[in-house]
């Protein structure tokens, strides 16, 4: 087997990395990726240079990871801005670093890519091992897999990386009939408030639907990415994602991309982007003409859970943060990340304070699940 570095997914055979890939999880596909390198939202320019790990075995692609080599911690949803600092305090070097995730993207899913044929924790050991082997040779300070899934997780961590402990807010389908049902299942203050929520964005005068991509119009991208611009003008700076990411990835996924819309007679004020997988919708960015709480909650909120109760998703995944999110029947659920770390003075006080990190995640996660909205606990 040869272990290769790749730094455009060009280069690679849509059809050879999605064999890899499998269905459920729309961001590791080709589709999404390239999306992301062709629209220039990853590259040099933007702090985000692809680093994907090949493995080939006589010709044929049997493991890949996706990466990217970082001069920043922008868009990963998982911080290390303290190290990076401590490092510097300490004379040492940061960045570059390496990381095994999906930009932009605080989703769960595969990190370590195999053929259903190399589907073993032995062969994924070899990638990580492969891995930490190339970032080695370049003298990196760390290499970082980010919202690994259980299996990965394992594989990670009995190649002793550091495991790390988050918490997002999700939506778990317990078999319920319609949106009403669903409702039941609250207890009597909250049921009140999201009646009265939904009441108010019904009676906003707002048009609210959920179109697949093929239904969107070009204008209607337009300015939802006028919104989603201001969004982060807003809040956080520069935005992530530039317009050709969006054109590009509703034409070549357009049965995985989905907008929400909020339209006034005929123009477009609000927008909330979704993909779709096999068994989950993921929520992903959001924008408006001007602020306007009730209606956030019912498109990115109300209208996503109920299309996954009609259509039988299992899960809706509404990105990171956001304890309001728990009042609308979203519970905190553990995300896991893994880092090997080279230096080992900082490896040992990293792997000390991520004990004590999870500890007091799952002491939150245990209170907020006692506090929970659901009838079930009063």
């Amino acid at each position: 087997m040869q272990a290769t570095i790749c730094d455009a997914l060009k280069k690679v055979k849509p059809i050879d990395w999605n064999r890899l890939t499998g269905t459920e999880n729309p961001f590791i596909r080709h589709e999404f990726l390239h999306a992301l390198e062709a629209s220039q939202s990853v590259g040099v320019d933007a702090g985000w240079v692809p680093q994907h790990l090949l493995i080939h075995d006589n010709g044929e692609l049997v493991g890949a990871v996706p990466s990217y080599l970082k001069s920043h911690s922008y868009g990963e949803y998982v911080f290390d801005w303290a190290w990076a600092d401590a490092y510097q305090r300490h004379g040492l070097r940061y960045f570059p670093k390496l990381v095994c995730t999906i930009p932009f993207t605080p989703a769960a899913g595969p990190r370590l890519l195999c053929a259903p044929a190399r589907d073993s924790l032995e062969f994924r050991q070899k990638m990580i091992t492969a891995i930490i082997d190339l970032s080695n040779r370049i003298n990196l300070s760390s290499v970082h897999f980010l919202f690994t899934n259980p299996t990965d997780k394992q594989a990670l961590q009995e190649n002793n990386l550091l495991i790390r402990m988050g918490c997002q807010y999700q939506w778990q389908n317990n078999g319920f009939r319609d949106f009403s049902d669903f409702l039941y299942s609250f207890n009597s203050k909250r049921r009140k408030e999201i009646k009265r929520e939904r009441r108010r964005a019904q009676e906003s005068g707002y048009n609210i639907q959920i179109s697949m991509a093929k239904d969107v119009r070009e204008e209607q991208w337009d300015t939802f990415y006028k919104y989603y611009c201001q969004t982060y003008d807003r809040k956080w700076g520069v935005p992530y994602l530039t317009r050709d990411f969006f054109r590009i990835l509703s034409q070549n996924m357009a049965d995985s991309v989905c907008l929400v819309t909020a339209s006034l007679n005929g123009h477009l004020h609000a927008g909330a982007f979704c993909l779709l997988g096999t068994t989950t919708l993921y929520g992903r960015n959001w924008g408006c003409s001007s602020y306007q709480s009730s209606l956030h909650f019912e498109m990115c909120y109300y209208q996503t859970i109920e299309y996954c109760i009609l259509n039988g998703l299992e899960r809706f995944e509404a990105g990171a943060q956001g304890d309001y999110k728990i009042n609308r029947g979203l519970m905190p659920t553990p995300t896991w990340s893994a880092h090997w770390i080279q230096n080992r003075e900082f490896r040992n006080a990293i792997k000390k304070f991520l004990s004590e990190e999870q500890l007091s995640i799952e002491r939150y996660i245990a209170h907020i699940t006692n506090q929970s909205p659901f009838k079930s606990h009063g």
